[in-house]
């Protein structure tokens, strides 16, 4: 009886080991099957650098141009090609060809590509400091990044994308001369400058992550949506540059995001009447103007550092719910609408309306050494339309003293709008113009008045005064500020009087003494 037990047992044992050997076959060959394609990726992974040693031509596909030069790089998107110092400059891609990537090492001549269209799969790394040219059409047939550490990327005969995102990184600058089509988004970090001149047809998003993209018109940044995309464009740390004037389209909505955003217009004016959405703060940067007309819903601040910033929209807020301040050479103006605090910085201006207009805005903050700007066209017209007038739902708090005074810089304009005589105005009559109209009141500094904080600036005022002046009044139970102008008073008719008296007992004087001087 034992033996049998014992029989069973070991019979029951080789029934259990049965499954347990089939696992570690199946295993087995698993392992063996990773082993192999490992092997064949490593295999295929060609590695080559670029000689252009066979001294008859530049072309991909003479061996002798590649070290080694046992054969010409794979064409099947897995080639690893490195280019560096060297004589034959002119790298001919003589028929079409897939590569994984391509690099310029340090030191690298520069090259100039030609010939067929490359497809890269893995990027473009470009470590010299260099200018490399693709004057041939490249295509992107994976995800990937180029990056330019020092020298530049031309990226002359255009880019065929796939619908993989392409990644542009680090310090150095990357110019897309050539027309970019296809499909995929295009990130942008780093330090460098990418800059996109073409008439492109992509339909990707662009992220700015950092650095600057810059373009002249709005089909540099590809196909303008069909309907609003509210993260077309998303700045997150880094700047999108306009080089001229132009209108982006409504369409390419704008996110800021946490990181924040820059709108640099170095020259001109950009027109954007979409949507801006996002936590960040938004940065305008540059001499040029940037013209809002979108009712925008933006939470973050808005940081007016240099040119202008116009706000012309006519429903909800133009610049969301954060707050807008005019730093130092900074100037917010126009006729639309704001919903945050407004601040004024010395050196940074205000300046209500588009021409002659009204500007509407929460709370404001005037800073010594700020500046209004106020354009009058009609001494008798109404306001908003004959001059400038500001409407403040909330209170107005000026932070000025004598020693820093906030400036009320004037002009006068035509009815044409142009710089020159306003209508109506007589140097011999008394104005008084309303250019602040709150709801919470005006309030100043313990111990001043409007004498002590305000200074005026008139050389734009062309108009003859006559020895006039302008001064300042918060009327209304301190809710407006109201523009005077006193002209030189006329001498009143007892003045006149006791002056032709006087100058009557002076000729009788005179004639005394010439009398007594005879006799």
């Amino acid at each position: 009886m034992k033996k049998r037990r014992l029989r069973r047992s070991v019979g029951f044992d080789k029934e259990m080991m049965f499954p347990v050997r089939c696992l570690a076959r199946v295993l087995f060959t698993l392992l063996l099957s990773l082993y192999c394609t490992l092997q064949l990726n490593t295999a295929s992974a060609q590695q080559e650098t670029w000689t252009g040693g066979s001294g008859t031509d530049g072309k991909w596909s003479r061996r002798r141009n590649w070290n080694p030069n046992s054969s010409a790089p794979v064409n099947n998107g897995t080639a690893i090609l490195d280019f560096g110092a060297g004589t034959r400059t002119n790298s001919n891609v003589d028929v079409a060809w897939s590569i994984k990537s391509l690099t310029f090492n340090s030191g690298a001549s520069a090259y100039r590509f030609t010939g067929s269209t490359l497809t890269l799969n893995g990027g473009i790394t470009n470590n010299s400091s260099s200018t490399e040219i693709f004057s041939n059409l490249l295509a992107i047939g994976s995800a990937q990044t180029w990056r330019s550490t020092a020298g530049q990327l031309i990226l002359a005969g255009g880019l065929t994308n796939r619908g993989f995102t392409l990644g542009i990184t680090g310090d150095g600058d990357i110019n897309f001369s050539g027309a970019m089509r296809g499909a995929g988004d295009l990130i942008k970090s780093g330090n460098g400058l990418l800059t996109l001149s073409a008439n492109n047809t992509h339909t990707g998003k662009t992220t700015i992550n950092g650095g600057t993209v810059s373009v002249g018109t709005d089909y540099n940044l590809g196909t303008a949506p069909g309907a609003a995309v509210t993260d077309k464009i998303t700045l997150n740390g880094g700047k999108l540059r306009t080089t001229a004037g132009f209108a982006l389209n409504q369409n390419r909505g704008i996110t800021v995001g946490s990181g924040g955003g820059n709108i640099e217009t170095t020259t001109g004016a950009l027109t954007y009447g979409g949507i801006v959405t996002g936590v960040g703060t938004l940065t305008k940067s540059g001499a040029g103007t940037l013209t809002i007309t979108g009712a925008n819903t933006f939470a973050g601040n808005t940081f007016i550092q240099s040119g202008s910033l116009f706000v012309n929209n006519s429903i909800g807020s133009g610049t969301g719910s954060g707050n807008v301040t005019a730093s130092t050479s900074g100037t917010l103006g126009g006729s639309g609408i704001i919903a945050g605090t407004v601040t004024v910085s010395a050196g940074g201006a205000l300046s209500p309306g588009v021409k002659v207009g009204t500007l509407h805005t929460g709370n404001e903050i005037w800073n010594g050494q700020g500046i209004l700007s106020l354009e009058i066209k009609d001494a008798t017209g109404t306001e908003g339309v004959g001059w400038d007038l500001l409407t403040i739902n909330g209170s107005l708090t000026v932070n000025a003293k004598p020693a820093n005074k906030f400036i009320l810089d004037l002009h006068s304009l035509t009815a044409a709008d142009l710089a020159g005589i306003a209508q109506n105005f007589d140097p011999n009559q008394s104005f008084s113009w309303r250019i602040v109209s709150t709801s919470g009141g005006i309030n100043l500094l313990a111990g001043q008045t409007e004498d002590t904080v305000f200074g005026f600036m008139t050389d734009g005022f062309m108009n003859p005064l006559n020895g006039g002046k302008f001064s300042l009044d918060i009327a209304n139970a301190g809710r407006d500020l109201q523009l005077i102008y006193t002209p030189v008073p006329e001498p009143s008719a007892a003045n006149v009087l006791v002056m032709g008296l006087g100058i009557l007992v002076l000729v009788q004087a005179r004639d005394r003494f010439t009398t007594t001087r005879r006799s």
